[in-house]
């Protein structure tokens, strides 16, 4: 049965079953081919009754005349950590962070502690030769030094034992 305009909408329930059970590059094609079918005003109409952009249809018809499948680059999404991005600012705040820390006084955790702020950390990369404008936020110099292993804290004196 081919799909026009006039039939559309009664075979809609089906048409969006058989599209939800398809991903990627086959949904693309699929939704592609239906546009193609209704003909003028297609690209529309299924772009509004699936709630996808334009782009994808025209996406999946190319893909369907060229026959060749555009591969989704899931693990190209997202926004890199901070270490990826500047790998040399990594080690340059375990440097300066280093100096100003200790281990937990009652060695019940491996954690560090440390009584710089990211504030004093990003005016020491800068007297190190770094510019701002190249330089992260504070928040995310902070998340780098919890990712590294730091903990915000006063410095604790060991206290002691009563006799």
């Amino acid at each position: 049965m081919k799909v026009t305009k006039e039939n559309y909408f009664d075979l809609l329930p089906s048409l969006r079953l058989a599209c939800s059970a398809l991903k990627g590059s086959s949904r693309r094609q699929f939704l592609g081919q239906l546009a193609l079918d209704i003909g003028y005003g297609g690209h529309t109409l299924v772009s509004k009754t699936f709630g996808v952009g334009r782009d994808t249809i025209r996406k999946g018809i190319s893909e369907i005349e060229s026959g060749i499948s555009i591969e989704d680059k899931f693990s190209k999404r997202g926004r890199h950590k901070t270490e990826v991005d500047f790998p040399e600012l990594a080690e340059s705040v375990k440097q300066i962070v280093d100096g100003a820390s200790q281990t937990d006084p009652k060695f019940t955790s491996t954690r560090l502690y440390t009584r710089l702020s990211p504030r004093e950390v990003l005016k020491e990369l800068k007297n190190r030769g770094y510019e701002l404008s190249a330089l992260p936020c504070e928040s995310t110099i902070g998340n780098l030094m919890k990712r590294l292993g730091y903990k915000r804290r006063k410095v604790a004196k060991t206290k002691p034992k009563k006799n």
